[in-house]
C-alpha cells in the first residue's frame, strides 16, 4: 500500500539522518518482489521488476549517501512451503530435511546475482545461501535446529547463521579499515 512505501521511506531517511547509526543491515525478501511469489518455479531472470530493483539501489545509495557502512543481505533461500510441514514430513531421524533444490534456488536468484555488482563496491554484500544450502539441496534445518519459521523467515537459529556472516564481513572490513568499530547497540 502507498501508506506502507511511504512509511517505510520515511523509516531509511531517519536511519540515515541518524548519527548514531553508523552500520545499516539491509535485507528483503527480494525475489517475491522481484518475482512474484511463486515457489513452485523460478521466474526468468529478465521477468524482475527493474522498477523495484532500481528503488532497492537508490535505498542502499541514500544509506551509503549518509556515510552508513551498509551491508546488503541477499535473499534468504525460499521453502516451497512451511517449515512446519517439511519438519512434519520428514519425521524425527532426519536432522537436515531439504527444502529446495540449490538449481532451483540459485535459478529463481538469477537476477540479484547477475546484477549484486549495482550494489555498489562500498557495500558490504552477505549472500546467506552458504548458510542454508549444502551440495544440491537448500535445507529447512541443520543439525535438528528449523531455520526457518515459516516458508521465507528465518528462525532465529536461522537468523544467528546469517548474523555470523555479517559479523565475519564487518571483522574483515575493519581490518582494512581500522578506524571501522563494529559494535551493536542494546536496548
Amino acid at each position: 500500500s502507498d501508506a506502507c512505501v511511504d512509511w517505510h521511506r520515511a523509516a531509511v531517511r531517519a536511519i540515515a539522518q541518524d548519527p548514531e547509526i553508523t552500520t545499516v543491515v539491509v535485507i528483503y525478501r527480494l525475489n517475491m518482489h522481484l518475482l512474484g511469489n511463486d515457489t513452485e518455479s523460478a521466474a526468468p531472470p529478465d521477468a524482475a521488476d527493474a522498477t523495484l530493483w532500481a528503488s532497492y539501489l537508490e535505498e542502499v545509495r541514500l544509506l551509503r549517501d549518509a556515510g552508513k557502512t551498509v551491508v546488503a543481505v541477499l535473499p534468504v533461500p525460499e521453502l516451497p512451503r512451511p517449515v512446519d510441514q517439511i519438519l512434519f514430513r520428514a519425521g524425527p531421524t532426519d536432522a537436515a530435511p531439504a527444502g529446495v533444490e540449490r538449481a532451483w534456488w540459485q535459478a529463481r536468484n538469477g537476477f540479484v546475482q547477475k546484477n549484486k555488482a549495482d550494489l555498489g563496491a562500498s557495500s558490504l554484500i552477505v549472500d546467506p545461501t552458504e548458510a542454508f544450502c549444502t551440495g544440491a539441496a537448500c535445507l529447512a534445518a541443520i543439525d535438528s535446529e528449523a531455520l526457518y519459521f515459516d516458508s521465507n523467515h528465518p528462525s532465529v537459529a536461522g537468523a544467528r547463521r546469517i548474523a555470523d556472516m555479517i559479523f565475519a564481513r564487518l571483522s574483515i572490513q575493519a581490518t582494512r579499515q581500522p578506524d571501522l568499530v563494529v559494535a551493536v547497540k542494546g536496548g
